[in-house]
This record gives structure tokens, sequence and C-alpha cells, in this order.
């Protein structure tokens, strides 16, 4: 009884992954598909390290570095310099983490770009709590969006959201939730409340 509990435990297992899988190759057509060319990261041995080989086998350039910030400073200087929405990839937790300094640069200087991190789905066992850390309340004050896989359809969005006024950098999650970790804390994709910070700002100026 044991065993066969064990048995369907693992097919389980194996059909969430391939499922996993393919929402994975659809990302990456998705990114193509906007326009992508460049990625740099850290990458870990799971579902990071597959979308980095779905990504090169369309077409696209990765670019491994020493540090996740370093990647999240590429991709943003990519991206203002080809309009198209490029991306730093790293593991979950300590790995976004370390990206964070480049993300937060990005914010400032208002770069587009899009950050992918690995992180833990739905339902994910209190025992698991390896490398586990609240992505959603460090990234919600600057990024422009967070979303998960099970967000996919708003990809495009997403990545408009990033390139328009004022840009700036936006974060997806390679895990399954309803909705992104803390993204109840990240502005909704239809609201856009820099660009009417900034004309606020810039009707000051011209009246002073």
């Amino acid at each position: 009884s044991s065993m066969c509990f064990r048995l369907r435990a693992l097919e389980s297992l194996t059909s969430l992954s391939k499922d996993m899988d393919e929402e994975i190759r659809l990302l990456a057509r998705t990114l193509i598909d906007d326009g992508l060319q460049y990625a740099f990261g850290v990458t870990g041995s799971g579902p990071s390290l597959l979308l980095i080989t779905e990504l090169e086998a369309l077409g696209a350039q990765y670019f491994p570095v020493f540090h996740e910030a370093s990647a999240a400073l590429m991709a943003g200087a990519a991206s203002r310099m080809t309009n198209k929405v490029s991306i730093s990839i790293s593991i979950k937790g300590p790995g976004l983490a370390n990206m964070l300094p480049g993300i937060v640069s990005n914010h400032f200087e208002g770069n587009p770009s899009l950050s992918i991190s690995e992180a833990y789905g739905e339902g994910a066992p209190s025992y698991r709590m390896h490398k586990r850390l609240d992505h959603g309340a460090l990234l919600s004050s600057v990024t422009k969006g967070v979303l998960s896989m099970q967000e996919l359809d708003r990809l495009p969005s997403l990545l408009d959201r990033a390139r328009s006024e004022v840009p700036g950098p936006v974060h997806l999650e390679l895990c399954k939730r309803d909705r992104a970790e803390g993204s109840d804390r990240s502005p909704p994709l239809a609201e856009e409340s820099q660009p009417q910070a900034s004309t606020q700002i810039l009707v000051q100026v011209i009246n002073y």
C-alpha cells in the first residue's frame, strides 16, 4: 500500500513536471516572438536551465555571469539600447536577492527589463524551506509588475508595461500560483502610477 502511494505520488509529480516543461517552452516562444535577443544570468539545474536551453534553440543569445546583479544590469542596458526587453535569470531565494541591486538600478534608471527567477509553486510543503524567501516583499516597490506562470497569458502586457513610460523592470516567477507571491502589493497591470507622477512633476517644472 505504501509502495502504491509512492508510485501514484511519483506519477503525479512527473505529470506536473511535464506540464511545467511545456509552459516553459511556451514562455520561451512568447519571449522570442516579443523580440528577445539577449539573456543573462546564473541558472540552476531545473526550470531556469530548461528556459535557457529553449531560448538558445530559438536563436537568443545567453551570457552566463559571475553575479546575478550583473545579469540584471546587463539586461537593463541591452533593453535600453535595443528597445527590446532583455532578461536576467536566477534561482529562487538568494539568487533573486543577489539580483536585486541590478533590478533596483533599472528601476531608478528607467531601464525596461524582465527578471525571471525560480520560485516555489502553489502548495509547496512547509518542509521545503531551503532557499525560501518572500520574493514579493523584495520586488513590490521596485518593479512595475510581477506574474507567475499561472498568468502567462498576461506576459505580453507585462512586457509592454516594462517599455511604457516611465520604463522599468518587471518580474516573472518560474512557478504556478493563482497570483505571484506578494503581487497584491504590486499595482495591477492596468494602472500606470509612475507616468502620472512624472506628468505632475513635469507640469510643476513648466509652471515654475
